[in-house]
Parts: C-alpha cells; structure tokens; sequence
C-alpha cells in the first residue's frame, strides 16, 4: 500500500519517505506545483516554503497526506525521465574486508 493512511507507524505519519507509485508521484508534484502557482505572498510569507506546500497539500485529502521526507525525494523526481516511483533507501552498513 503506497498510502499508508491507516498504518499510523509508517511514513507519512513518522519519519522516512513514502513508497509511492510514478502514477502517484505525479499526482503528488502537479498538486503541489498548482499549490505554489497559487499562492499569494503576504507580508509574513514573501513565498511558500516546503512546510507550506506540505500542509496545504494535506489538507486536501490526509488519507493522501505526505511527509517532509517524502515531499524533499518528490523536488528531485523528474517525471519526464523517471518512471518507478519512489521507495525508501535501504541502508547498508560499510563491510571492511580484511
């Protein structure tokens, strides 16, 4: 399940990025393109920063909800190019041979 709106434990609910389809991929980066497009500045917000753009984006749908983590993969996702989505990293620990 890419959206883990029921599984309280997992991104986007705690730290670490989504597994998300590229079909999701690009849902998730032209929401947030529109929500940038549209943002009017005030005084206290010149332009909408990532946690902007995070929340807003939430409010739409929080089933759909992404996380910081998630949101920073999704800025370097070139939809033109790539096309498996994204997943965490699996983290490999350094093995020096001798």
């Amino acid at each position: 399940m890419a959206y883990n709106s029921t599984d309280f434990y997992s991104p986007p609910f705690v730290n670490g990025v989504m597994t998300l389809t590229h079909e999701e991929c690009v849902e998730i980066i032209t929401a947030c393109k529109t929500i940038i497009e549209d943002f009017v500045p005030t005084h206290e917000m010149e332009q909408p920063t990532d946690t902007y753009v995070i929340c807003t984006y939430n409010r739409i749908d929080w089933k759909k909800g992404i996380n910081g983590d998630t949101y920073s993969r999704l800025l370097q996702y070139d939809v033109e190019t790539m096309s498996e989505g994204i997943a965490p990293v699996e983290e490999t620990e350094n093995v020096v041979s001798e």
